[in-house]
């Protein structure tokens, strides 16, 4: 039942068997000692160590059995320090720092060591129960390196797709897609398959990963490796569509999607047994029933738990999430004013918050005016008390597709001087035709594969006044805290949302109340959202 070898190695090129230099370990003992002989604190120093091991095992002749059981060896300590480096880039702002990209680097080529090494082993297996193993933990391995494409908030190159179709594909002309296995480091007392890791990769893509916070990816990953075991593999759509399947090719270096692909490699992964899960759980989570209760996870709370539910119950299992509004093409430059004191700046006819004292409620509208009319300001009468540079205008941007509530943002990665950009961040932009900045907040983010970084953005209600503001009540140590910005957003009629205040993180306190230059005090009354560096609040 053993895959012939030159079969793995023609499709998945695999490390020379050159026994250069022995690793630290031969067998599945010395493994475990040395793995438990790693200093903890020092994960960086950890995955380093991982790294050079691995590498070195993968060129060492060794027997598919022996090897497989010194990888199962190493499989806590590789968790260990994936979670560890994953901190360094995950839900970091992009452009990633050289440091985060260094080691976003280094978490991928762990993962890929690791695949190697069970494909080795698939490669020279001897007997259906060591394959079997080979090929499901090569395939958790893929799964485990999407997500630290995800974490790094990094598109999935094709390659990554035509490996693992193809190695599924592989499993299935072997007859082992659905043969159990044990798994204890990721699926404890449960057995599970190579279908079982193969749906978590296709959950994990499905979920519109680039959309969630790290905390929300967190739970999705834990969720799709839990349920990937749902899904169930046909060469043919159902009859029923109350629940649409995955639809891949096995053939291609393509994605998952809800529509069916054509020719011999098209497979279909049925997800009723997902969708009746996701409604079971929604509801008891609607009545009460705690997360914990229903194996959702000890971190898990309400209500963002419920939320997150709701969002993926469509993506996975209903054919993605439909529009609210028709997008667009558009290919045209954008304009965008990034950081809170940057928007205001501008937004406000070229004052800074600190001058806000000494600039007239009258010099404050003229400046608006004649931003709203000429797009530029009026230099002489604009009454800054300071010297410093003016904030920055990026022009580096360009705007893919637009609709009525929200944009595409597309930019090199490598653009000189641009701000990096962060999940639920608020910037100002400036629509295709107004001549006018609009606040937006990012929606999803994602590094192409072509170099460019990509932004979904919703459009906030407009137009925007910008004005500036400071607690009423005196801090602990006397006087008054510095002025801070704050945007006023006119009431929307169709989604039957008053007039509110975009504040900086950190401003909201139920009744706290506001001074507002040239102005009533006002009182805030509700948290409507809070972003990444921004909170929007009701108030009266």
């Amino acid at each position: 039942m053993a895959l012939p070898a030159a079969t793995i190695l023609s499709d998945f090129p695999l490390p020379a068997l050159d026994g250069s230099e022995a690793p630290a370990f031969t067998n599945a003992a010395t493994a475990r000692n040395w793995a438990a002989a790693l200093p903890l604190t020092n994960p960086a120093q950890v995955h380093n160590d991982l790294l050079k091991e691995i590498g070195l095992l993968n060129r060492w002749p060794l027997p598919a059995a022996e090897r497989l059981a010194i990888l199962d060896a190493l499989r806590k300590a590789v968790s260990f320090a994936q979670d560890e480096i994953g901190k360094r880039y995950g839900g970091k702002a992009l452009p990633l720092a050289l440091g985060e990209q260094m080691a976003f680097t280094n978490g991928r080529t762990l993962r890929q060591a690791c695949v190697a090494g069970n494909l080795r082993c698939a490669a020279d297996a001897q007997d259906e129960k060591v394959l079997a193993t080979a090929m499901q933990r090569a395939l958790a391995h893929l799964a485990s390196l999407q997500l630290e494409y995800l974490r790094g908030r990094s598109q999935v190159p094709r390659e990554y797709w035509r490996q693992l179709h193809g190695l599924f594909a592989l499993a299935e002309s072997k007859g082992l897609a659905a043969t159990p296995v044990s798994d204890p480091v990721r699926h404890g007392d449960n057995a599970t398959s190579s279908l079982a890791a193969y749906g978590e990769a296709l959950l994990l893509h499905a979920a519109s990963p680039f959309e969630l916070s790290p905390r929300n990816l967190a739970w999705m990953a834990r969720w799709a490796r839990r349920w990937g075991a749902k899904l169930t593999l046909a060469k043919a759509p159902p009859e029923s569509l109350d629940a649409l399947p995955l639809a891949v090719d096995l053939a291609s270096d393509l994605p998952p999607r809800h529509l069916p692909f054509q020719g011999d490699g098209a497979r279909f992964l049925l997800t009723h047994e997902l969708r009746n899960s996701l409604k079971s759980r929604i509801t008891l989570l609607g009545q009460g029933r705690s997360p914990a209760d229903l194996q959702l996870g000890d971190d898990c709370t309400q209500p963002a738990c419920e939320a997150l539910l709701k969002q993926l119950y469509p993506r996975w299992c209903k054919g993605g999430q439909p529009r609210g509004t028709e997008r667009r093409p558009e290919n045209s430059p954008g304009r965008t004013i990034f950081g809170g004191e940057g928007i205001y700046y501008h937004l406000s006819g070229g004052h800074r918050l600190q001058a806000a004292a000494e600039a007239s409620i009258a010099d404050l509208r003229q400046q608006r005016e004649n931003l709203a009319l000429f797009g530029t300001l009026d230099r002489a009468t604009v009454k800054a008390v300071d010297t410093g540079p003016v904030p920055p205008i990026e022009t580096h941007w360009q705007l893919r597709d637009e609709s009525a509530t929200g944009l595409r943002l597309a930019r090199l990665l490598d653009s000189k001087d641009a701000a990096r950009l962060n999940l639920g961040q608020l910037i100002a932009v400036e629509p295709p035709g107004t001549k006018r900045f609009f606040l937006a907040a990012v929606r999803w983010l994602m590094a192409d594969n072509e170099g460019w970084l990509q932004a979904g953005v919703q459009l906030l209600p407009g137009p925007v006044e910008a004005f500036a503001q400071r607690p009423a009540d005196a801090p602990a140590g006397g006087g008054k805290e510095p002025w801070k910005q704050a945007f006023l957003l006119p009431a929307l009629a169709a989604r039957q949302e008053p007039e509110s205040l975009v504040l900086p993180t950190g401003s909201f306190r139920a009744g706290r109340k506001l001074e507002i230059k040239d102005g009533e005090p006002i009182k805030l009354t509700k948290l409507l959202e809070r972003g990444e560096d921004f909170e929007r609040v009701a108030y009266e």
